[in-house]
């Protein structure tokens, strides 16, 4: 699908970004030799269907061309097509039929952006800000189209020979089927004496954070197997979630939340989160979330350490708590058989669903943000649209679901009673299929212990079990992302590169403002015929008016005005106010003159008295208060 001008130029592919040169075969003159156009050779060979042109000198001394090559290795194929070159020179320029095909770069552009042009408009700031805005949104697209010739990584797959389906398959068989590195990834840990264990991978899916039900709390980079910190706490823990990177972890204990570096010093104390059984981080936004007894969801930013929001949800313990990675808004599993979706801004929930007709146990959210997986007691397993906020599809599990949680590639997993199940194709399986019974993808059974939380670790075909015996890892084949994007999370990133990463994520943070239910919501135009607007403001005005009435008939009633007001409305002056301000002026100035001549009379009874006359300094000795 490349489209060439001239003889010999250069092709150029929109969608790909690529220069090739190319060769066409030259129309030949009355003489009978071809067109030499000149053109940018590439290499030193004649490779690649060029001709290569070779001068000598002649007896006489004239300069003699040769040919050597031709486009395709073959003389006879070559004088064939010069012949017929020959009867149809006028028809060489005529334009090529152009193949109909999809652009690469259409899947990455909106639907409602395509083909569209900024409206025209008389504002030249607006305008110029839309020409931007459009060329900007276009450099994206072809950056995202030319990006997807890096994803060379295919995601693996467990495929079956036809007779054994493949949760037939153990991990002994997959481990005799792969190469050793990743045989090295699949480990039992049995520590029974501090279990059951909760586990908790770090963005990147380098390091892994175990803990204990009876105080054991252990961090390794599970690939390399080497323990950074190792302790007990000596009292109950409920929960242990990463902060932005390995060197900083929340732990939910007795009593109150705790955070630990990666060598297990206790750095901080959150006296504010008290009782709590349920932790989750939001990356983008620095917040740490706690749930548990009090019924209170609350917010903590771990950047400045305030307490952002602290929300009564009125709905008794919270033991079922996820995050939605796509908006961060977080989903709250009750008692009643609902799941509410709460922000920190608004103190009731955004959406509020029925999902079982017992409690949920268990609860998860695609990456993509539009599809969630719930569990109850009733021992079903639902999945639901959350653009819809409708169900799409219902299986049973022969025990109530301890745990659930879904792989970057859409892989489904179920934790309940010794086993684990897999479910594939769960979030894109078609009416046809949904009709046919379903089989599920992998199984794996503990030895002894009940599982109790289960999570796939980012870029890796591996998950993480922890049970009643210890912590697991299993192999998944097609459940991790094989294209990493290591500006959002690098697993091989040195120190430097983690500093510089919390550095930029920590200048790029969301406020808790911003967390809506859809947050492409902020920055958008409604555009909506003028038609509409109108006929929107004539129903919110007609609301308000009593029946029988339009706003066409509505007179307004005028205030009566009293006389002071009237008189201040109109600017008059009030004679008779400015009489009486005059005569009490008067009568201020003869008080003060009648205490004066008073003052004065004591004065000279008080020298009489004494018998001497008064002097000029007298005014300056002290007088006695009469």
């Amino acid at each position: 699908d490349l489209e060439c001008d001239g003889l010999a130029s250069q092709c150029f592919d929109k969608d790909l970004h690529i220069v090739v040169v190319c060769w066409k075969e030259g129309m030949e003159e009355a003489g009978g030799s071809p067109i030499s156009t000149p053109h940018k050779a590439t290499g030193s060979g004649g490779g690649g269907g060029m001709k290569r042109k070779r001068t000598t000198t002649g007896a006489d001394g004239s300069p003699q061309h040769s040919e050597k090559g031709t486009p395709h290795g073959n003389d006879k194929n070559q004088r064939k097509k010069q012949q017929a070159g020959e009867g149809n020179n006028n028809n060489n320029n005529a334009p090529h039929p152009k193949r109909a095909r999809v652009s690469r770069a259409d899947k990455y552009a909106r639907p409602e952006a395509k083909g569209k042009k900024p409206k025209p408009t008389g504002n030249r700031k607006l305008k110029t800000r839309m020409e931007k805005s459009s060329k900007f949104y276009e450099q994206a697209v072809a950056r995202a189209a030319r990006a997807e010739l890096l994803m060379t990584e295919k995601a693996g797959l467990l495929e079956s020979d036809g007779r054994t389906p493949t949760y037939a398959y153990k991990q002994q068989d997959i481990i005799a089927g792969v190469d050793l590195q990743s045989a090295q990834k699949v480990f039992d840990l049995d520590l029974p004496v501090f279990a059951p264990y909760k586990i908790d991978y770090s963005r990147n899916g380098r390091y892994l954070l175990m803990s204990g039900q009876k105080g054991h709390i252990a961090l390794l980079d599970w690939n390399s197997n080497h323990l950074f910190s190792e302790f007990h706490v000596k009292e109950v823990v409920r929960d242990a979630k990463f902060l932005q990177d390995h060197t900083l972890y929340a732990v939910a204990q007795r009593k109150y939340v705790y955070i630990y570096d990666h060598k297990g010093v206790e750095t901080h104390f959150l006296s504010d989160h008290k009782d709590v059984k349920r932790l989750e981080y939001l990356p983008y936004h620095w917040l740490l979330v706690s749930a548990g007894f009090d019924s209170y969801l609350k917010y903590q930013d771990v950047s400045t350490g305030k307490l952002v929001s602290a929300i009564n949800t009125k709905s008794g313990i919270l033991d079922c708590m996820v995050q939605n990675p796509w908006n961060a808004v977080i989903c709250l599993g009750h008692s009643n058989g609902t799941v509410t979706m709460w922000t920190p801004n608004m103190s009731d929930p955004v959406i509020k669903m029925l999902t079982h007709p017992t409690r949920v146990t268990a609860a998860a959210v695609a990456a993509s943000g539009r599809y969630m997986a719930t569990a109850g007691i009733d021992s079903t397993i639902k999945i639901w649209d959350l653009r819809t906020y409708r169900i799409m599809d219902t299986f049973p599990s022969s025990q109530p679901a301890t745990s659930l949680s879904i792989s970057g590639r859409g892989l489904l997993g179920v934790g309940y009673g010794s086993q684990v199940t897999i479910w594939r194709d769960v979030f894109t399986a078609s009416s046809q299929d949904k009709k046919e019974p379903k089989t599920p993808y992998m199984i794996h059974r503990i030895r002894s212990g009940e599982v109790h939380d289960v999570q796939f670790v980012p870029f890796e075909d591996v998950m993480g079990i922890g049970h009643g015996n210890g912590v697991s890892s299993i192999l998944v084949p097609g459940s991790g992302e094989p294209n990493i994007d290591t500006m959002e999370s690098n697993p091989f990133q040195t120190d430097k590169q983690r500093k510089e990463a919390a550095v930029r994520s920590l200048l790029d943070k969301i406020q808790p403002e911003m967390i809506t239910l859809e947050p492409d919501l902020i920055g958008r135009v409604v555009t909506e015929p003028e038609a509409v607007n109108l006929e929107k403001r004539k129903i919110a005005a007609s609301a308000t008016l009593p029946e029988g009435v339009t706003p066409q008939n509505q007179k307004k009633k005028k205030k009566k005005l009293t006389g002071e007001k009237k008189k201040r409305k109109q600017n008059i002056v009030d004679e008779a106010k400015i009489r009486s301000e005059k005569v009490e002026q008067h009568r201020e100035i003869k008080r003060a003159a009648k205490e004066r001549r008073e003052k004065e009379a004591q004065e000279q009874q008080l020298f009489e008295a004494r018998g001497v006359a008064p002097s000029a300094l007298e005014r300056f000795a002290p007088r006695k208060r009469i």
